[in-house]
């Protein structure tokens, strides 16, 4: 099932339905070296605005904090 760009699809899905649901924005996450849901991510539209550090339990957001813009994050893991 893979390369069938299926994630992108998905993702833009969701969003019209968010969106007639009365929601204006959607955030979306992914652990940062997963390449492929990045990509997957991007596809869909989204673009990258922060490195972000979470702290989850029972999932659920307990504390969040931004480490660095996403444009410096990927520069450096790219390199």
């Amino acid at each position: 099932m893979r390369g069938q760009r299926l994630y992108p699809r998905m993702l833009r899905t969701v969003c019209r339905e968010l969106a007639r649901a009365g929601h204006s924005r959607v955030a979306i996450s992914c652990v940062p070296d997963n390449k492929a849901s990045i990509r997957g991510i991007q596809r869909a539209g989204f673009r990258g605005v922060s490195h972000v550090r979470c702290l989850m339990v029972l999932s659920r957001v307990i504390a969040f904090r931004r480490v660095e813009p996403f444009a410096e994050w990927q520069a450096r893991a790219a390199g």
